[in-house]
């Protein structure tokens, strides 16, 4: 004889329904004030710079050449100084580097203040840059960023099309 066959029970379980949190405008608009009202705003510009790289959206060269200003205005204070400028060019030739971060205040500060401002750093560079395609301008970006304004007292540095600098 034969034993009986039990079917084993079916057990079905419905999966609790999470339901997503309304997020209005307001949300992420309070947010954004929030952290903006604890920036300055240079600070704040960066912030925005950085959240339009992180969703995809290049950044111009206005603002490379802001975020390079920024890191040499190493005491943050809105303008490039004799001290910074000998510190950012003491480093190629430290027994020059008065003399070099004279000259360099002669050829950016337009205004003759002893400092260099943020709108005389950019007249200079997209001066320079003008005329350089994205492989040129990266180039350039690239030196200005490792080596500070020292770049441009190589010897072996020209403006991609043969211009002099300095």
């Amino acid at each position: 004889m034969e034993a009986p066959t039990m079917e084993a029970p079916t057990i079905t379980m419905e999966a609790p329904t999470i339901k997503a949190p309304t997020i209005t405008m307001e949300a992420p608009t309070r947010v954004f004030e929030f952290v903006g009202s604890q920036m300055d705003d240079r600070e704040f510009e960066l912030f925005v710079e950085d959240m339009k790289v992180q969703a995809g959206i290049p950044s111009s060269r206005e603002m490379m050449f802001k975020r390079v200003f920024q890191a040499m205005d190493r005491d943050k204070s809105g303008y490039i100084e004799m001290h910074e400028l000998k510190t950012l060019v003491g480093r190629v030739a430290p027994a020059e580097s008065i003399n070099r971060a004279k000259g360099t205040l002669q050829m950016f500060d337009s205004n003759e203040d002893g400092r260099v401002s943020l709108d005389e750093f950019l007249t200079f560079f997209e001066f320079l840059a003008n005329d350089m395609d994205d492989q040129e301008f990266r180039a350039l970006l690239s030196r200005l960023t490792d080596r500070g304004f020292e770049s441009l007292y190589e010897a072996d540095y020209r403006h991609p099309h043969g211009e002099c600098v300095g």
